[in-house]
């Protein structure tokens, strides 16, 4: 029987299932989350779909972290953003893990689904930097922990550590909730929560002890920075939206450092036109030192006053105002000046457009024809 499914069909269709994954942070690549903001399930990308091809891999790569383990003092909140972490006894926690609330709460609170012993503690960080704790309070039932707590801003980022006593021993968990500024003079802002999750290999958790972000390639002084240092540098903060060429955008405040401050630090070599990003994930993407410089893109490291979620590419995310969003890095560690005009990140070599403009063309027609090749794992 003759099929009646013709070849453009077959075209159409593949075309349409590479969109559907082509965003970062829901646009296209390294970088994302869903709208729940609690998953950390994979875009169905492997890692041997992300490597060498196309300029998708980065040499020399960090490797990933394993999941942070709670020290059992709880004397200290991660040193970067971990995975949650939950005690076999925990029903529940209040805010609920990878909460996003407009205001802090009162307390925290922990419910179990059997009796603990009053030995059983939790330790709140706000940024990083414990807060002042009430004495706990118990139900009679000896199955719900509140802690009343003074908060030291209005926004932040807070690690809850916790260490749960029953009889049959002890168990130590974790998990994060945030608390961001929703309106940024006068226009409502969405949430950090308000993103889709179809990065590459899913969430990266970047921890910071021996991070360094590395300023290199076409440069006269390559620098190295760790967080703390690039922090303290004199910061950007603008309201923009990032857009997807799925057809969806969220629009939020940024805040981080003026990415030609670095590159000016580092002194500009005279031959650079291309200024590329190197992901955790092994994602890359690029734009051109012009636009970079006329448009003052930043290397954002907080949105809506929230120190970035790993969900959002802690610790460094390129803000590429006016591009669609797979211009937008996540996980960034490395910048790379280069004289490479024409250098093709992940995504751009899989034919989405080479400038990337939200205001110009998704596929670039000098590549759309070489699309099906530089997809075999759809074969």
């Amino acid at each position: 029987m003759k099929s009646n499914f013709s070849p453009f069909g077959l075209w159409v269709v593949l075309a349409s299932f590479i969109v559907l994954f082509a965003c970062e942070d829901g646009t296209g690549g390294g970088s994302t989350d869903n709208g729940s903001g609690d998953s950390d399930e994979t875009s169905g990308f492997s890692e041997s779909d992300s490597d060498d091809e196309g300029g998708g891999a980065t040499e020399n790569a960090p490797e990933e972290e394993d999941p942070y383990v709670v020290p059992e003092d709880l004397g200290a909140p991660p040193s970067g953003t971990a995975r949650v972490k939950n005690a076999s006894l925990l029903e529940r926690t209040i805010p609920k893990a990878l909460d996003a609330l407009d205001e802090v709460p009162d307390v925290v609170a922990l419910e179990f689904t059997q009796p603990v012993l009053e030995s059983t503690t939790l330790r709140i960080f706000q940024n990083k930097t414990g807060v002042e704790q009430e004495a706990p309070v118990w139900d009679a039932q000896m199955k719900r922990l509140e802690v009343p707590f003074a908060p030291l801003a209005e926004t932040g980022v807070f690690d809850v550590l916790y260490k749960v006593v029953h009889d049959e021993g002890e168990e130590t968990g974790y998990f994060v909730f945030y608390v961001e500024n929703r309106e940024y003079k006068g226009q409502r802002l969405d949430s950090v929560l308000d993103f889709r999750e179809n990065s590459i290999k899913g969430p990266q958790y970047v921890d910071l002890e021996g991070f360094r972000l590395r300023i290199e390639g076409l440069v006269e002084r390559p620098l190295e920075l760790s967080y703390d240092e690039v922090l303290q540098k004199t910061p950007s903060i603008r309201a923009f939206p990032l857009n997807c060429v799925e057809g969806w955008s969220a629009n939020v405040l940024w805040e981080g450092v003026p990415i030609m401050n670095l590159l000016n630090e580092a002194g500009i070599g005279a031959d650079a036109v291309t200024v590329i990003f190197h992901s955790y994930d092994n994602y890359t993407t690029s734009v051109s030192l012009d636009y970079l410089e006329e448009h003052d893109l930043m290397l954002a490291y907080a949105m809506n006053e929230v120190p970035l979620p790993a969900m959002r590419g802690f610790p460094f995310q390129v803000a590429a105002e006016d591009k669609w969003g797979y211009k937008w890095g996540k996980w960034v560690y490395k910048i790379e000046l280069s004289d490479e005009a024409d250098y093709r990140g992940f995504w751009e070599s899989y034919g989405y457009n080479q400038d990337g403009d939200h205001d110009g063309p998704i596929w670039d027609k000098r590549k759309r024809k070489n699309l099906l090749p530089y997809c075999g794992h759809f074969e």
